[in-house]
């Protein structure tokens, strides 16, 4: 039976706080309406891919444990839904979405809203054809190998499923530059961007899949008296500079950013690789840091449950790597180009890593001061936004 505190936390959720549930799971009030990002666990324990798309994710990944003891930190679907009034999903991936538990969540409250990529409702409803006896042999040889995963397993489970039908009208697609006012007064809206992600992680691509969805990150705006106000929730994505212009872009109403942080392969020559086009590192914090205003506050996601917990000391190492001793101490000049400049060259090319280094030492040149701090949370603890 789940514990009643995260109940008790999500009813007592204050305008203006949060709650970190771990990797991207997030609940944040927002001017009074209440957003969940990424909610993809009740117990802990994560479906594994495909399986994550069924009505009953019953599959799980074996390598995905709990860092901690999940007991009495995590909300069961319908004390979500009961605390929340819009749920947001920046991809599809198993650990960021479980199809199983927004079809509880909607059941549970009739006027909660779902945004989730544009293409998403086509991964749920493809035509299934279960595997032939040859193939459910090697499915299950294949599952017995540890390096599967029980990606296998979770492949039956969908081939096996019938399409899942969700309440209509209840989930809006959503792609790259989709913005929607959500209550006019006091204002609040929520504007989507897309961010970069390779599609190989956490995800086999099936041949009937008619879209491969965006993966994206939020702005959600608000009014505050006669001032704009927002916060960014991006759940996951690579060091990418389309979130550094967003963050620059908004800095001048920003209150919070929430940015994924990953932990990076320790080999030589791989970890610029992996932070700049698979996870991104904390880093992009560290970036943030500087790009943001003092009333700013940074929170690290995608860690704390699953892959690691993000320390003062993994940022602090982040923060020594773009330091640079004989910097021309200066205005910002020139910065907003480079931001532009690395952002139209995002795919993976010598010309994007050109741009991106260029943007790096325009940052290091203008000497910028941090302006935001990154605040470390308890999970399961609410806290507040802004510096």
């Amino acid at each position: 039976m789940p514990s009643r505190v995260p109940s008790a936390a999500l009813a007592g959720l204050a305008p203006g706080q949060a709650i970190h549930f771990g990797h991207s799971f997030l609940v944040v009030n927002i001017a009074g309406l209440r957003f969940a990002l990424d909610p993809a666990t009740e117990t802990g324990y994560l479906a594994a891919p495909f399986s994550n798309l069924t009505a009953t994710a019953a599959t799980p990944l074996r390598s995905y444990q709990p860092l901690v003891d999940p007991a009495g930190l995590l909300p069961s679907a319908e004390a979500l839904a009961e605390h929340v009034d819009v749920v947001l999903y920046s991809h599809l991936h198993a650990d960021h979405f479980n199809a199983a538990l927004l079809a509880r969540m909607l059941r549970a409250q009739p006027g909660l809203q779902a945004l989730w990529p544009a293409g998403a409702p086509q991964l749920l409803r493809p035509p299934r054809r279960p595997l032939a006896g040859w193939g459910q042999s090697a499915a299950a040889a294949l599952n017995r190998l540890p390096w599967a995963d029980n990606v296998p397993a979770g492949l039956q489970e969908y081939l096996a499923s019938a399409p899942l039908e969700l309440p209509a009208g209840r989930t809006h697609e959503v792609d790259d530059g989709w913005v929607r006012i959500l209550r006019a007064r006091p204002l609040v809206g929520v504007r989507a961007f897309a961010v970069r992600h390779p599609r190989p992680l956490l995800w086999v691509r099936t041949p009937w899949e008619a879209a491969v969805p965006p993966v994206l990150g939020y702005e959600i705006f608000y009014e505050e008296g006669e001032t704009l106000r927002s916060v960014l929730l991006v759940g996951e994505s690579s060091t990418d500079p389309e979130v550094l212009y967003q963050i620059w872009a908004s800095r001048e109403r920003l209150v919070s950013v929430f940015a994924p942080a990953d932990q990076m392969p320790g080999l030589p020559g791989v970890s610029w690789l992996y932070d700049s086009y698979f996870h991104a590192s904390p880093r992009l914090l560290a970036l943030a840091e500087k790009l943001v205003g003092p009333r700013t506050s940074l929170h690290g996601l995608h860690h704390g449950l699953w892959l690691y917990t993000l320390t003062e000391g993994d940022l602090e190492r982040e923060r020594r790597r773009l330091a640079w001793p004989r910097a021309a101490r200066g205005p910002a000049a020139g910065l907003p180009e480079a931001l532009r400049a690395s952002r139209a060259a995002r795919e993976l090319s010598w010309q994007a890593v050109g741009r991106f280094q260029a943007l790096l030492a325009r940052l290091r040149q203008a000497g910028l001061e941090a302006g935001g701090h990154v605040t470390f949370t308890a999970m399961g603890q609410a806290f507040a936004l802004g510096g």
